[in-house]
């Protein structure tokens, strides 16, 4: 009985571990039909991206239905095959990650072997879903003002607010400590404050979900909204990217402006204070490239990208009237990998993103009422911080009516 019990609390658990695993792909569903309307059963119908490795492949039911499910968010080639009837090809279709898109479309017949290849605009309306939802795809973070970590890109979105009340990133009201945070399927909200603990650059990012409302049970963690993000992968052909950023005060400009405070040594009296501007400089540089190892079947996409910040403060000590420079160094190794191969109905990706970040020494406060600079020297002051998402992730598409994923 025990063993019952044993096995029953094991399903249990791999079952809670199956339903909580977030999507990470789309579905495109169709109808066929001839010049007169009627359906077409038996059509294969094929669709080919830069973004999935292989070929997902699909055939009409008695009514004419297609459903291709299980594909990678990207730009999409769908292809309509029927013996005795044209060969259709629809271009530019996208694929959005979470949402069911339909297409529909005629074919006619042909005395002789003919393709008709259409280049128009992809269906925009998720007919499966009535939830709030917004995708950022590549190609558009790429067009929008935006810093440099993935949470930026969110505050853009309809109804989401940046409020220092709420903590930061506020939907529909909600606190920032009530959105839920995902990269790669994988949960990486903090425990400790709600927030995202894991920072992602945009470099690594191939596509970002907003969810403020209607989302599924899954999600019953959240109050606020979903934040999933999907990373880069690799395709079938070669490419790479160097990238480089430079911030600092000698690009700023200079305030000058004088502050009011009471006087360190004379509680009673008021003083403007003209504080001098701390010198910084702030500079990334980084590398990416992928491609594939074995074509249609096996692709890899890496990137690294250090960011070194360092901080010069000079203050006059009123404890000796001397002026002082204090230095604080701040780097981060911010990474991504991501492999995913296809065999045969299986498709699986394994990704791994890391943002060390390393702090060393500290700043003398303005006023100049603290100790000697020795006290802010590391490693009196500094710390060290791992930051590490590893994923891993199956997907087998059983039938045209059966998706199976685990994280």
């Amino acid at each position: 009985m025990k063993r019952i019990y044993f096995i029953f609390a094991a399903l249990l658990i791999l079952s809670a571990s199956l339903v909580t695993a977030q999507e990470q792909t789309g579905v495109l569903v169709g109808t066929v039909t001839d010049t007169d309307g009627a359906f077409l059963p038996g059509v294969t119908v094929e669709a080919r991206s830069p973004a999935q490795p292989g070929v997902a492949t699909a055939i009409t039911d008695e009514v004419g239905r297609f459903r291709l499910i299980g594909l990678a968010p990207g730009t999409y080639q769908i292809t309509f095959r029927l013996p005795g009837f044209q060969t259709l090809i629809h271009e530019g279709i996208l694929v959005r990650l979470g949402r069911t898109f339909n297409l529909e479309v005629s074919i006619s017949q042909a005395t002789m072997e003919e393709e008709v290849t259409v280049i128009g605009e992809s269906p925009v309306v998720d007919i499966k879903r009535s939830g709030t939802t917004t995708n950022y795809g590549k190609e558009m973070i790429a067009k929008l003002p935006k810093g440099r970590d993935f949470t930026s890109i969110v505050n853009i979105t309809a109804g989401v607010n940046d409020e220092n009340i709420g903590g930061g990133t506020m939907m529909d009201g909600a606190s920032s400590s009530e959105n839920m945070y995902f990269v790669d399927g994988m949960d990486t909200t903090s425990m400790y404050t709600g927030l995202s603990s894991q920072r992602v650059l945009m470099e690594f990012v191939e596509e970002v979900q907003v969810k403020s409302s209607g989302y599924e049970a899954e999600h019953g963690g959240s109050m606020g909204g979903v934040i999933n993000v999907i990373t880069r992968s690799g395709g079938n052909e070669f490419h790479g990217e160097i990238t480089g950023y430079m911030r600092g005060s000698t690009l700023q400009a200079n305030p000058h402006v004088k502050n009011l405070r009471i006087n360190p040594i004379d509680d009673v009296t008021a003083e403007y204070m003209d504080y001098r501007e701390d010198s910084w400089t702030q500079f990334e540089i980084g590398l990416g490239f992928g491609g594939y190892i074995f074509k249609d079947t096996l692709w890899f996409f890496a990137s690294f990208m250090p960011r070194f910040t360092n901080t010069d403060r000079t203050v006059e000590l009123l404890g000796d009237g001397n002026s002082y420079t204090t230095t604080q160094k701040e780097k981060s190794y911010f990474g991504q990998a991501k492999l995913t191969a296809l065999f045969g109905g299986f498709r699986l990706s394994a990704s791994y993103i890391n943002d060390y970040y390393k702090w060393s020494g500290a700043l003398m406060g303005l006023a100049g009422t603290g100790a000697t600079p020795d006290e802010y020297d590391y490693p009196a002051y500094g710390f060290n911080y791992p930051g590490e998402t590893w994923g891993g992730r199956i997907d087998w598409i059983v039938s045209d009516n059966v998706f199976i994923g685990v994280n």
